[in-house]
């Protein structure tokens, strides 16, 4: 907790000092695909990963600290959904059949933002609060998949890139593509044991981490700036 808060401290005095900051919010949406990462299925021939829509929405809050260096905290929806198409339910067996896995989250993102010429690219983590989850298979089974299979609170690395689009002087519109990548097993310990349980086993288990690509459209209003007073060395918000 010390650390953080020294971090922030750091942040702070760095804000601070500048001649003339400024803030922007934005409002975002998108869509994209999911693809589940797990070695033990992309190694089985039996799986075949379908292209599978997800989408993802929310709010940006912006802290502008120069021309090209901005820190944002985005606050997003997701539904992030993985089908498959499976090859038979067993090696004697050639009929195909469709299963899907599916969850809706909340995603609180912390993400550095580089901006220039008109382009950007933004690094950083996520934490994701997985809310719902479904599990569909056209072969009944008496196991249930649902949210004690999953562990709820994930962490991702968020890397994205885009441009500006159109927009005024205190208005923009950028497009761009973020990648999400979850470095925690979303399956939890209970749901090893129901996770595609119509399915085969495997000799070991393999973790399982989410990756989604979205296509954003993003809309930024700039709204208030920090500007130092030119008699006194005091800052004062000022609102476009």
């Amino acid at each position: 907790m010390r650390k953080t808060f020294s971090l922030f401290s750091a942040v702070f005095i760095l804000i601070t000092a500048q001649s003339q900051m400024w803030f922007d919010i934005g409002f975002k949406g998108g869509v994209g695909t999911g693809i589940l990462m797990n070695q033990n299925i992309w190694d089985d021939a039996d799986y075949n990963h379908r292209l599978s829509p997800s989408y993802s929405f929310g709010t940006k809050f912006g802290i502008n600290l120069s021309d090209y260096h901005e820190i944002t905290i985005d606050f997003m929806y997701s539904q992030f959904r993985q089908d498959f198409l499976h090859n038979g339910l067993d090696s004697n067996s050639a009929t195909n059949y469709t299963s899907s896995l599916t969850y809706n989250s909340f995603d609180y993102m912390l993400l550095y933002r580089h901006n220039k010429d008109g382009r950007y690219m933004e690094i950083g983590p996520s934490l994701q609060n997985i809310r719902k989850v479904n599990f569909n298979d056209e072969v009944p089974s008496a196991n249930v998949f649902d949210l004690d299979d999953v562990n709820k609170l994930q962490t991702n690395l968020i890397v994205g890139f885009g441009a500006y689009f159109i927009g005024t002087e205190n208005f923009g519109v950028t497009t761009g593509l973020r990648i999400s990548y979850t470095l925690s097993d979303l399956i939890s310990s209970n749901g090893q044991e129901d996770f595609f349980p119509t399915q085969k086993t495997y000799p070991e288990y393999k973790a399982s981490h989410p990756l989604f690509i979205c296509f954003l459209i993003e809309a930024n209003f700039d709204f208030a700036y920090f500007a130092k007073a030119k008699c006194t060395s005091r800052t004062k918000l000022i609102l476009f």
